[in-house]
Order: structure tokens, then C-alpha cells, then sequence
């Protein structure tokens, strides 16, 4: 099974290398690049919320859109369930 950032973090127990982190923060921009593109808001961005795309590799995906919306609605009111600001 494939693992969120946040499990594999905790799971480590151990500080990530700085070219894996360098990875994961250019696929997460590139990611939110690509909504900001399509005019979407993913609106619950966390840890929880990156997913690996394989056992192998760094590479990892941005999931979980049931809180986006697109840039031209109304905001919808959403009670954060962790405080990550």
C-alpha cells in the first residue's frame, strides 16, 4: 500500500534528505501550479494530503479534492479538523 507523506514521515522516525525533500517540494509546485492553471483551489493542503506514487521513488501527488473549489465561487465554510497554517 502506498503511503501519505505524513505516515512515511512518522513511520522514519528520521529527517529527510535534503534532495528528497528538494523532489517532493518541486513535484507539490508543480502540482499546485498546475490547479492554479486550471483555476482551482485545493483548500486542504497537508501532509495527509501528498501521496507517493510508487514504493520506489520520491515522487509524490497531490490528492483528497473533496474541499476545492475553483477560483471564481464562493468560498465554501470549512471547520479545519488540525491546526496547519
Amino acid at each position: 500500500m502506498y503511503e501519505n507523506l505524513f505516515e512515511s514521515i512518522i513511520k522514519k522516525k528520521a529527517m529527510l534528505s535534503d534532495g528528497h525533500i528538494r523532489q517532493i517540494s518541486r513535484d507539490i509546485l508543480t502540482g499546485l501550479k498546475f490547479l492554479k492553471d486550471c483555476g482551482v483551489v485545493h483548500c486542504d493542503l497537508k501532509p495527509e494530503n501528498i501521496m507517493y506514487t510508487t514504493r520506489e521513488n520520491n515522487q509524490v501527488k497531490i490528492i483528497d479534492f473533496g474541499s476545492a473549489g475553483f477560483v471564481n465561487e464562493e468560498p465554501i465554510d470549512y471547520l479545519q479538523t488540525r491546526p496547519y497554517r
